[in-house]
């Protein structure tokens, strides 16, 4: 009998330097910037945006009422807005230039879709439940940006304070139902990008990292996150502590870890994948030191893994509690 092959599922494409966008009706699509006098687009579309892009870059400007009103110019290791953008995108001779007419409602979501912080670049979308989380961005105030993308396609669902607000993807470009992004994380496998628009003006200094230090001693200082990645993540901004604290061996009498050892790696690969050698590490330890497995539990609760939400780290230590021998 002949084995069946094995295909690999098909990998799921890299996000782009900045999230979708939505579509309306097309002006024009890829014309060679040199051919255009961007300035002059604006009275011609109404409302709408322009979209420029040149590898690695892309530019942004959105049109409201025939005038330009925002224009963002976004880079791998730098975004400037307003005079700035403007100047950089200029000297893109080689870039290609297309544009949409959008209702005036449209336009009014945007800006944070380009100037938004990332919150959390590269989240897999089988580390988390995707409903709670949710839940737990809609819980908070500001303006959040999920970027979700799967072999099934790209979407995006903005919410801003509690409000999914706008919802689209790349097979719906129009604003729609929230659920067209829940259909994609049907998928179940996938990545999100979580941004966070933190910024509190639209002034250049407000977008443009600072090179380094408070230069001016004007510079905005950024907003604390850590409490809202700890919240929706359960991981904190600063890098996980370099070294698993030994778990103490079992009292008398209380259940070790060292004969469940091979189940509670199962458990673990299982659930948290790739991110399960950090806790495999820690069984293995606590099995050599004949660790109670309540220790371990609770060691696995409080144990901060990057990209993995509390959650499934606390389903995950229940699944290892209902492992005790009777």
């Amino acid at each position: 009998m002949s084995a069946i092959p094995f295909a690999p599922p098909a990998p799921v494409p890299a996000p782009d330097i900045i999230p979708l966008l939505p579509r309306g009706d097309t002006v024009f699509e890829d014309l060679p910037v040199r051919a255009l006098v961007l300035e002059a687009l604006a009275p011609a579309i109404g409302d709408g945006l322009i979209v420029i892009r040149r590898s690695p870059g892309v530019g942004v400007i959105l049109i409201r009422g025939g005038r330009t009103t925002d224009t963002y110019a976004v880079e791998p290791e730098r975004r400037a807005m307003g005079d700035e953008a403007i100047t950089r995108i200029r000297s893109w001779d080689d870039a290609i230039v297309s544009a949409w007419r959008l209702s005036a409602n449209v336009v009014e979501v945007l800006p944070p879709l380009v100037r938004c912080d990332p919150l959390y670049a590269d989240l897999r979308l089988d580390w988390i439940i995707w409903n709670r989380l949710l839940s737990d961005l809609r819980a908070r105030q500001g303006t959040y940006v999920v970027e979700l993308t799967t072999t099934a396609g790209r979407g995006v669902t903005s919410i801003r304070d509690g409000v999914q607000v706008a919802t689209y993807t790349d097979q719906h470009r129009e604003l729609g139902d929230p659920s067209l992004v829940d259909d994609l994380a049907a998928a179940g496998s996938g990545a999100i990008r979580v941004l966070h628009d933190a910024q509190r003006s639209h002034s250049m200094r407000d977008i443009a990292p600072p090179a380094s230090g408070n230069v001016g001693g004007d510079h905005p200082a950024p907003v604390d996150d850590e409490t809202t990645i700890t919240h929706v993540f359960g991981v904190a901004q600063s890098p996980p502590r370099p070294e698993l604290v030994p778990v103490a061996a079992a009292p008398p009498g209380a259940e070790s870890v060292a004969p469940l050892l091979p189940e509670l790696k199962r458990l673990v690969q299982e659930r948290l994948h790739h991110s399960s050698l950090r806790l495999e590490i820690l069984l293995e330890d606590a099995a050599a030191n004949n660790a109670s497995l309540d220790a371990v539990v609770a060691e696995v609760r409080a144990t901060p893994i990057r990209g993995v939400m509390q959650a499934t780290l606390d389903d995950l230590a229940d699944e290892m509690l209902a492992l005790r021998q009777h």
